[in-house]
């Protein structure tokens, strides 16, 4: 009778402790999370903004002071003025990866770059904008970080990263028809009006103003949306790849396709949409981050010819049409006697 006892507390005992060495079959849900590798967190790049933010001043400082009967120097300082901008915009993009340091990064740089912008445009700027103005190249950063802080912002309202190739695609596209299809960017652009220059030249990074216009001074520019969808790519893979080989190898990529499209609208005179081979380059890079269903790529590739559909239908209607003929007996601007 004892021994039976002492069997069944010993059963009861063995059923009530836990083993201590970890099973082979155990469930993926019963691993321990503790201890286990999480995602890398990004790395804040504040440092190396300053450092770019720098040099791109002192560019500024050197460029316009070069004396040399040659190409070659406004070339290479174009390349170099726009290289440091747009690293500048994607550091900035990359530290600012919180929603609250976007915000003070949005609030900050509009506070600075907005009445700068519309004092140069209207002749009117109070201090202390009008010292700011003073240091060549100062105004650029300031719209850089505002086109930084409002990517910033606007990346938060993606919330997977199947989303960053449709944005991608219809930015291109809606690119196309504002810069080569009789958009509103092109008839401005075109437009002989002061309004119309005003504006172009307010909305334009690295666009020397006329008294520096001497020298080697950086020649081409690139617009506020440019910086402003850089940053915002920058900031969507920093939220879903936050590994800093990726940031750097975006960075490289989108700074060296942008840096020859600049060659190519430099010697040919053309505008061309600068958010074409932002777009191809993101989704080229980051393709392995897109997972659709058949359903989602129908329904997506559907939607993306409807867009294409509907920019070519507005380019026909916005086409000059045929000039009307003159009545046989109108005169002309020749006089008879």
């Amino acid at each position: 009778m004892r021994s039976q006892a002492v069997g069944v507390l010993c059963v009861h005992e063995r059923r009530n402790v836990k083993p201590n060495a970890p099973s082979g079959r155990r469930k993926l849900s019963e691993t321990p999370t503790h201890g286990a590798p999480a995602a890398p967190a990004p790395s804040p790049t504040w440092a190396a903004a300053a450092a770019t933010g720098l040099l791109y001043l002192v560019l500024w400082q050197v460029a316009p002071r070069i004396r040399w009967e040659s190409h070659v120097p406004t070339v290479i300082s174009t390349l170099g003025s726009v290289t440091l901008a747009l690293l500048f915009g994607a550091y900035l993009a990359r530290s600012a990866s919180s929603a609250r340091v976007a915000l003070w990064l949005t609030g900050v740089a509009t506070l600075c770059a907005v009445p700068l912008r519309l004092g140069a445009a209207f002749g009117a700027m109070p201090q202390p904008w009008r010292l700011m103005a003073g240091v060549p190249g100062l105004p650029d950063l300031c719209v850089v970080a505002l086109a930084a802080g409002l990517g910033v912002q606007l990346s938060r309202l993606l919330r997977a990263p199947n989303l960053i190739l449709p944005v991608a695609v219809v930015l291109a596209l809606t690119d196309i028809w504002t810069v080569m299809l009789n958009g509103p960017v092109q008839r401005i652009m075109q437009s002989q009006t002061e309004a119309a220059q005003r504006v172009t030249a307010a909305m334009m990074v690295g666009l020397p103003p006329k008294e520096l216009q001497t020298g080697a001074a950086p020649m081409a520019g690139a617009g506020f949306a440019d910086f402003l969808f850089v940053a915002f790519f920058v900031a969507c893979i920093t939220r879903f790849a936050p590994a800093d080989a990726l940031f750097r190898s975006t960075v490289k990529w989108v700074v060296g396709v942008l840096s020859l499209y600049v060659l190519v609208v430099m010697f040919s005179g053309l505008a061309l949409p600068a958010l074409v081979p932002i777009a191809v380059t993101v989704i080229v890079l980051h393709r392995r981050l897109f997972t659709y269903t058949r359903a989602e790529l129908f329904a997506m590739i559907y939607a993306l010819l409807l867009l294409a559909a509907v920019i070519g239908g507005m380019w026909m209607l916005s086409r000059p049409g045929p000039a009307a003929p003159r009545p046989a007996g109108e005169r002309t601007g020749a006089t008879t006697g």
